[in-house]
């Protein structure tokens, strides 16, 4: 087992197990059985054994001869399902397993199908029957939900280890490892809302019946009618109650009907039910809204209103409508206020009892809020967090306390912000009433709004820039952006624009135009984002010591003040390295030192995170996930220009083909003009701030022109046998190029002759960065790797071919095959899992799959195929008939760098 499989089961198996004291593993050849403590982590057997596990935790051990029972399991935490192969093809199962919605947490390959788990937030504890009842129905109805194996849905399940091997005879002799493919354990859910969307899609397959049941008889057709006009009106205030002022609506509704329903006129479950939907329409929490409905409604029930009735001792006959305008309303807002007042440094409230009303302590503090703030990062969904001030009872001052708003409601910030001492007083009543409260007491609210990105943004009738200096184009507006990203600072008012800008020209002298044209061009595309599509990374690499992170430093402080120590780094978390290129929208981002690691994970860590990104990148997508609740979570796709810096570049073709990679050599930076411009920066976000000021002043226009230029420039940029993306990220850079002269020469900075002359060296600059690329994208060619590596494999003794008319003997090195004058005949699996390991020992990950390897060797003229289902070739060696990957030698030895492969295998077979 990889380390990195071995740390996905750890970590698989860590959260399965919770809530239990044992687990076990199960071997099918002799059904035995060994157990183990929860948190224990055994080595897997070496003989060949087909190895499961038990899915869910026990509460005591079963022996060596039993598995567990249904009535040994003490928990769940997930709902799982064996996806079999067989009805379409593996091919099929996969597709459809990555297609499931809600998404798996885990997807593990078990050689023959998928085995996919759902991950629960919290572990469903079995404490009695009904629970293991509700767990086992769950299980059932989420396997018939997701298209699992029917069969497969006992509690007591066990499936296949994660790192062990599927020996089922139908796979001899390439049996399959079983592996992790996908894993996510932040996405977790709830187990009620999974349970509700296998229920939702079991009700949408049920048939309708063909009459309604009829409805229950509850009080009188007056009564009804009057209670059923008061649910409708408290209805219709929660969805025209403004914002800030709904979950007090809520609460209010939620009492004033509690009333009808402890007077026997409404039904509890049906108002509970449509107070829900209401505030889920008009955007409250979930969560929140069950507790504060289920304790205004009890409230409420204790109080039961009494149902108007005339004089005979029946309803009156009148008109519903009128009954209702007669009704008795629910307390208004200011009624709903005056409950609550500040008394000896506590929050209290009136009640009303039969001695009178009374004064009932809420807590042993007086707080209020004094600001709301919303953030907005230009996503949907705009992040709201509140300031409350607060003294405590015997005087002393409490600390300001800013909390997310969605956790105003449930009052446990209390404690996580002001400490032991800050008490609520006990009850689910004193919480609900002191969150309604301080929100009452809390008359003069300050509320601002706050972007938290850069980049073009519509506000009012206006187009403006942001950046963390305000907004360029005339709107007055708040810009905060984060701690690691509020050097993008851009002034809304640029001085000495023709010298800024001349500076800024100068830029490109400091080292060979191939390294500083792509540099300063990406400067003045990144506003342009919108427009011309930005489907590629620019990658600045060489060695150590080649001035590469201080010269793209200079250029980033076209956006601000940047130092090469400013920079953020490769070495953050996956997840901000995905969130930073969204809030950096049209502005160019810079993460600095893609570097070798140290060890095997890390590399291959660091790797993967380089890919997601890049790929993200080239696909502007990102990575589509859901809450607990089952409610879509917000797609962070990249809307700016990437640029990174390092020492190498990442692996593959694809990825190479998504970048534009710009190499720095030893010597080729002038450290004498690269010191002027870094004394003279301060002035490079004048320039920028008047060039996009100077765009958005002729946006529409631009966006009429630039895509046809930009499509004009990707036919020009095209060359036989590049990488389809090349062109596109070639031409879009020139067309910020050319911008960025043509806005020189609008502002004086740069005469019309001196603008020809740069574009046209621009140009020839921006062709020789594609040129060189090609070479480097055909390097990470799958099929020139594979061949490239079992060069190196023969050279370094670590594997051996031998003659096809010598006789089969030992030597140094794993046997990968034969060769004569001709043709290399590599053992297929054998050579590729030789290949596969050298590149993960390398830090590398050498993901071409072995039959599209075996197609690519065939279709580039590599290999000769006679077997076309096996994408191979049969040889007779040695007396016998094989199945071999039938290399032609001369293509395999140019690929090697001319180095004749028999030389190399005649010193290893000598040695």
């Amino acid at each position: 087992m990889t380390q990195n499989q071995t740390e996905l089961w750890a970590q698989l198996r860590e959260h399965l197990h919770r809530g239990g004291a044992w687990w076990y593993l199960w071997f099918s050849d002799d059904k035995s059985s060994r157990w183990y403590g929860v948190g224990k982590s055994p080595t897997l057997p070496r003989e060949k054994r087909d190895v499961y596990f038990g899915v869910h935790p026990t509460r005591i051990p079963r022996g060596t001869a039993k598995r567990a029972t249904i009535g040994d399991v003490v928990a769940i935490n997930c709902l799982f399902a064996d996806l079999d192969a067989k009805p379409g093809g593996k091919e099929n199962a996969r597709a459809h397993v990555e297609q499931l919605q809600p998404a798996p947490s885990v997807i593990v390959d078990s050689g023959g199908g998928y085995h996919a788990y759902w991950l629960l937030r919290d572990p469903f504890i079995i404490a009695s029957d009904a629970d293991r009842e509700r767990a086992k129905r769950a299980q059932a109805a989420w396997v018939k939900f997701v298209g699992g194996d029917p069969g497969a849905k006992d509690l007591a399940r066990v499936l296949r280890v994660p790192g062990g091997v599927n020996y089922k005879p139908e796979y001899a002799p390439n049996f399959p490892t079983v592996e992790i493919i996908a894993a996510d354990f932040d996405r977790v859910y709830a187990l009620a809302a999974l349970e509700c969307a296998a229920h939702r899609a079991e009700e949408k397959q049920m048939p309708k019946t063909k009459t309604a049941p009829a409805p229950k008889k509850s009080a009188s057709a007056g009564a009804n009618r009057y209670a059923n006009a008061a649910l409708t009106g408290e209805l219709d205030k929660l969805s025209r109650a403004t914002e800030g002022a709904r979950n007090t609506q809520l609460n209010a509704s939620a009492f004033a009907l509690g009333q009808f329903i402890g007077a026997g006129a409404l039904p509890r479950d049906e108002v509970e039910t449509q107070l829900a939907n209401v505030a889920q329409l008009v955007g409250l929490n979930e969560r929140e809204t069950r507790a504060t409905i289920r304790s205004g409604v009890e409230s409420g029930m204790r109080e039961p209103r009494a149902i108007p009735r005339s004089g005979n001792g029946h309803e009156p006959r009148c008109d519903p409508n009128a009954e209702a305008e007669q009704a008795e309303s629910a307390p208004s807002i200011a009624e709903q206020a005056g409950q609550y007042l500040v008394r000896d440094g506590r929050i209290c409230r009136r009640k009303k009892t039969q001695d009178g009303t009374v004064l009932v302590p809420l807590c042993n503090f007086a707080a209020r809020i004094t600001e709301q703030v919303a953030h907005d990062e230009g996503a949907d969904d705009v992040r709201r967090f509140l300031t409350l001030e607060g003294t405590h009872a015997d005087g002393g001052s409490l600390p300001a306390a800013r909390i997310d708003a969605g956790q105003f409601a449930a009052m446990r910030w209390v404690t996580a912000s002001w400490g032991a001492r800050a008490i609520v007083e006990a009850g689910s009543a004193s919480q609900d009433h002191l969150r309604a409260a301080i929100q009452y007491l809390s008359p003069n609210i300050v509320s601002r709004y706050v972007f938290e990105h850069t980049g073009w943004r519509e506000i009012g009738d206006k187009r403006v820039y942001l950046s963390q200096g305000g907004a360029i184009g005339g709107a007055s507006v708040a810009v905060e952006l984060r701690k690691e990203i509020e050097r993008y600072a851009l002034p809304t008012q640029p001085q000495n624009v023709i010298d800024a800008m001349r500076e800024s020209l100068r830029f490109l002298e400091i080292a060979p135009k191939r390294v500083t044209v792509p540099l300063w061009a990406a400067m003045y595309l990144a506003p342009l984002a919108e427009i011309i599509p930005l489907r590629f990374m620019l990658w600045v690499y060489g060695a150590t010591g080649v001035y590469k992170s201080a010269l793209t430093a200079v250029a980033l402080s076209h956006y601000g003040d940047f130092t090469q120590d400013d920079l953020l780094q490769w070495s953050g978390t996956a997840n901000s390295l995905e969130k930073y290129p969204f809030l950096l929208k049209d502005a160019p981002l810079v993460l600095d030192d893609f570097a070798p690691q140290n060890d095997q994970l890390s590399a291959q860590k660091l790797e993967q995170i380089a890919a997601r990104l890049v790929r993200a990148v080239g696909n502007h997508g990102g990575r589509s996930r859901l809450n607990s609740d089952l409610t879509l979570r917000t797609i962070y796709r990249p809307r700016g220009l990437v640029i990174a810096t390092g020492e190498q570049l990442p692996n593959g073709q694809s990825l190479v083909g998504r970048l534009v990679t710009v190499e720095v050599n030893k010597g080729e930076v002038n450290l004498s003009r690269m010191s002027e411009a870094q004394d003279n920066r301060e002035v490079y976000p004048d320039a920028t701030a008047a060039y996009i000021f100077w765009l958005g002043e002729q946006w529409t226009q631009l966006q009429e022109t630039l895509p046809p230029q930009w499509r004009e420039l990707r036919a020009k940029a095209r060359q036989e046998g590049q990488h389809a993306r090349l062109p596109e990220s070639i031409a879009s850079l020139y067309v910020g190029f050319d911008l960025g002269l043509s806005f020189a020469v609008a502002c004086g900075a740069l005469t019309e002759s001196d603008a020809k002359r740069l574009r046209d060296e621009g140009w020839t600059a921006l062709c020789g960065v594609a040129e060189r690329q090609h070479g480097l994208t055909e390097e990470q060619r799958p099929t020139r790797r594979f061949l490239t590596v079992i060069a190196e494999l023969l050279a370094q003794g670590k594997a051996r071919l031998q003659h096809t008319d010598t006789p089969e003997s030992g030597g140094d090195g794993e046997m990968l095959g034969w060769y004569d004058a001709d043709y290399l005949y590599l053992l297929p699996s054998a050579a590729y899992h030789c290949v596969a390991k050298y590149e993960r020992d390398e830090g590398r990950i050498f993901g071409t799959k072995q039959n599209a390897l075996r197609k690519m060797l065939a279709e580039e003229g590599l290999a000769v195929v006679s077997d076309d289902t096996h994408l191979a070739a049969l040889a007779r060696i040695g007396g016998k008939q094989r199945r071999v990957l039938k290399i032609i030698k001369r293509d395999a030895e140019k690929i090697a760098g001319g180095i004749p492969l028999e030389k190399v295998v005649t010193v290893v077979t000598d040695t």
